[in-house]
C-alpha cells in the first residue's frame, strides 16, 4: 500500500479526523481552552514528558515483539498490510496520526467525555475486523489512558502529540523492516 496513494489516504483520513475534532471544539465553545498556545515552558516540559513516554513505550513494544509470538504476528500482519514504506511515508503517517487523533480524542473529546470515555473511544477506533488483531485494540485502549493522563497531567496537547508521534514513528520504522527488529538505517526499502 506504500507510495503516493498511501500518503494521500493518510493525509485525508487524519485531516478529516482533525476537522471533526475542531468541529467538536467549536460546537462546545471551548476554542480558547482547547487550542490556546501553551506557555513556552509548559509546552517544552510537556514535549519532554511526551518524548519520555514514547521512549518507554517503544522499548516495551520492541521487547514484547522479541518475547511474544503473538506480537510478532501482529507486526507481520501490519507490515504486509502497509507494505514497505519510504522514510517520508513513515514520517507523514506518524505526524498525521499523532496530530489528528490527539486533536480529536484529547483536545475535543476528553474534556466532554472524561478520560475513560475518550480512552474507550480511542480503543474503538482501533477495533479491527479480525479477531487476531484484538490485542492491538487492547494496546490502543491502554495507550488512550496513558496519552489522556499525560494530557491532563501536563496541561498541554504537546505532550500526547509528541508521545504519539514518537511511538508511531519508531514502531512504523520497525514494522517497515517486517517486524524483525531492523531499524531504518538497516533496511534499504525504507530509505
Amino acid at each position: 500500500m506504500g507510495g503516493r496513494r498511501f500518503a494521500w489516504l493518510v493525509v485525508a483520513f487524519y485531516a478529516g479526523m482533525a476537522l471533526v475534532g475542531l468541529g467538536v471544539i467549536a460546537a462546545s465553545g471551548r476554542w480558547r481552552a482547547a487550542l490556546a498556545p501553551a506557555e513556552a515552558m509548559v509546552a517544552a516540559r510537556g514535549a519532554a514528558w511526551g518524548a519520555a513516554v514514547a521512549a518507554a513505550v517503544v522499548l516495551a513494544s520492541a521487547g514484547a515483539a522479541r518475547a511474544f509470538a503473538r506480537v510478532r504476528a501482529l507486526e507481520a500482519y501490519f507490515a504486509e498490510l502497509l507494505g514497505p514504506l519510504a522514510a517520508g511515508e513513515v514520517l507523514l503517517a506518524a505526524a498525521a496520526s499523532a496530530v489528528g487523533e490527539e486533536l480529536l480524542f484529547r483536545a475535543a473529546l476528553q474534556p466532554l467525555l472524561g478520560l475513560v470515555g475518550a480512552s474507550l473511544l480511542f480503543g474503538l477506533l482501533h477495533l479491527p475486523g479480525e479477531r487476531r488483531l484484538v490485542p492491538w485494540t487492547g494496546f490502543a485502549v491502554v495507550m488512550g489512558f496513558a496519552l489522556g493522563a499525560l494530557y491532563e497531567r501536563t496541561g498541554t496537547l504537546a505532550a500526547p502529540v509528541v508521545a504519539h508521534f514518537g511511538i508511531n514513528l519508531v514502531n512504523l520504522w520497525r514494522i517497515c523492516g517486517r517486524g524483525n527488529g531492523r531499524w531504518l538505517s538497516q533496511n534499504p526499502r525504507c530509505l
